[in-house]
């Protein structure tokens, strides 16, 4: 039990650290090299958050037989599908006057970035099953005796956070 407990807070840490951190920070640069253009900020946010929100439910609908075979393909299938549907939003429903490719380019950039933090996710679960000890002492050995499995306290922390990103895109785009 206490093994699981670690591993479940090694996986959160790993998302944390892999996925919103990073995106916290590119968006206070938005806002701080940009700030005259929240709307800059806001698209990248909104992809990323979309993103990271659809690939936890994604990825937590995956059972956890195949989980370690099927997560990486999930995740870039829909990081590209998210892109896509990005631009179909930008093109349809937000368009004021015209396509917009700077605000697609930042939702995109907000996708592939929610999409290459999932993606450590997974491979670092799949990393710590097959390698045995990583150098980190008992912590590593113990959780590196057990084999890869779903990390579902990460997709839960991932799709609040993925919520949370959403939500501050949208703030930002129509401030």
């Amino acid at each position: 039990m206490a093994a699981m407990i670690k591993r479940s807070l090694v996986d959160c840490l790993v998302m944390f650290v892999g996925t919103c951190l990073p995106v916290i920070v590119v968006s206070q640069g938005y806002h701080e090299w940009l700030g005259h253009r929240s709307d800059y900020v806001g698209h990248f946010l909104a992809g990323a958050g979309a993103t990271l929100f659809v690939l936890a439910l994604a990825l937590g609908a995956i059972p956890a037989i195949h989980f370690p075979r099927v997560a990486v393909w999930m995740i870039l299938a829909l990081t590209l599908l998210a892109i896509a549907g990005g631009g179909v939003l930008e093109a349809t429903i937000y368009r004021l006057a015209k396509f917009d490719e700077v605000d697609f380019c930042n939702q995109s950039l907000g996708a592939v970035m929610a999409g290459l933090g999932m993606m450590a996710l997974v491979r670092s679960g799949e990393r710590r099953g097959a390698t045995g000890n990583s150098g980190l002492g008992d912590l590593a050995a113990e959780l590196a005796s057990a084999p890869p499995s779903k990390p579902v306290a990460a997709l839960v922390g991932a799709a609040l956070f993925g919520l949370y990103f959403l939500k501050s895109g949208y703030h930002y785009a129509f401030l």
